[in-house]
């Protein structure tokens, strides 16, 4: 799983809880829950179980429907797309002790009940406070009928429900309602893809799904969120085939480089390589390589200090996103291409993620003397200044 290159409020919520005392889990309701029904009883206490039945973990939830349990796990481990978001390498109980479920509600959606959650912390710790960090979540997940059972289900299945479906060879694009589908642009991704497959040799393109939505709540829905706090601009999900945008636009070609240069199961790359070759050949979702890197190198040009460790170990980096991170590694690729082609580019994708490697990477493909690294990389950046 790859998040998108801008994020727009960048909350790390995955900090230790450590202020939790709790073990368990204490889940409320609103008078909107009417649990003198039968059905919305039965789904409120299937809701409550499965908070309470270790959902940062990957097995086999007896709360969650098969069939997406199936899909899922042996391919992204995760079936609850919310979870990675949530829970996000944290302790379930600690996490919902700390930021507490209270249901709002529970309502008939055709066949199903839609439940939706608020997660809300009584008192904040001090870094959260500083960033209002409350509430982060207001969650939407489904309960559906499986062999005469009540079983939860991912929002992104009734939500594209009635979504618009236009296949150009190996893009399935998925269109939220309120975008109108643009074929040229479409054909534009198509053609897009095609160079890079003949440019770099790649092997024959598997089909992938393209969701299309207009804004960031529209695409929460696709991750079961009716509210986000840290919200994104969208996802590529390379095991499941699968990228997400609020872009509203079938254009995307930094994601596009992410699902041909695919990272193999076990074969982790260096993430400034990975995001580097998906900013040289694909901009960075908003805009081409050469506006980007331009503005960049405004912006250090004066900087005498700074080095390539700096951006590298992301002590120096934008206040919402990671620009110098990912422009950094498309220098280097930039670099890589021109000196060796495309069997450079393909040695360096063998990069793991390793700082060390990577130095004796650069050192190999770019013939730069390891303690001159620190200040070339740099000086090769502010080429692109814009006098």
């Amino acid at each position: 799983m790859r998040i998108l290159f801008k994020i727009i409020i960048l909350f790390n919520l995955s900090v230790n809880l450590v202020t939790a005392q709790q073990d368990s889990v204490e889940v409320n309701f609103t008078y909107r829950v009417d649990t003198s029904k039968k059905e919305i009883k039965e789904v409120l206490n299937l809701w409550i179980n499965y908070l309470k039945s270790r959902p940062d973990s990957t097995y086999d939830n007896p709360y969650w429907n098969e069939a997406e349990k199936e899909f899922y796990i042996d391919k992204i481990k995760m079936f609850d797309r919310s979870a990675f978001m949530i829970y996000n390498g944290n302790n379930a109980n600690k996490v919902l002790t700390y930021y507490k479920p209270t249901v709002l509600s529970i309502s008939p959606v055709e066949n199903k009940y839609l439940i939706r959650t608020l997660f809300y912390a009584d008192s904040l710790i001090e870094t959260h406070k500083q960033y209002r960090w409350n509430p982060p979540w207001i969650t939407r997940v489904y309960a559906i009928v499986e062999n005469g059972e009540w079983r939860l289900q991912n929002s992104i299945i009734q939500e594209t429900k009635y979504w618009r479906q236009n296949n150009y060879k190996y893009i399935n694009f998925i269109s939220h309602p309120n975008h109108s589908f643009n074929p040229d642009l479409a054909e534009k991704s198509i053609r897009f893809c095609d160079s890079i497959v003949k440019e770099f040799n790649v092997k024959e393109v598997e089909p992938f799904d393209y969701y299309i939505t207009t804004t960031e709540e529209e695409m929460g829905k696709l991750y079961n969120f009716d509210y986000w706090l840290s919200y994104h601009t969208g996802f590529t999900h390379v095991p499941i085939r699968q990228i997400v945008t609020a872009r509203n636009n079938e254009y995307f070609p930094h994601e596009f480089i992410h699902l041909l240069f695919h990272i193999e199961e076990g074969n982790p790359r260096h993430i400034m390589v990975n995001e580097g070759l998906a900013t040289y050949l694909g901009g960075t979702g908003e805009n081409p390589f050469n506006i980007e890197i331009r503005e960049f190198a405004n912006e250090i040009y004066s900087n005498d200090t700074l080095t390539f460790n700096d951006i590298l170990t992301k002590k120096y980096i934008h206040k919402y996103d990671n620009t110098p991170f990912y422009l950094t590694g498309a220098v280097i690729c930039k670099l890589t291409y021109e000196k060796k082609g495309v069997k450079g580019i393909k040695q360096l994708l063998k990069c793991k993620p390793d700082d060390e490697m990577l130095y004796n990477l650069i050192t190999e493909l770019l013939g730069i003397k390891r303690e001159k690294i620190e200040h070339q990389i740099i000086e090769e950046i502010k080429k692109y200044f814009d006098k």
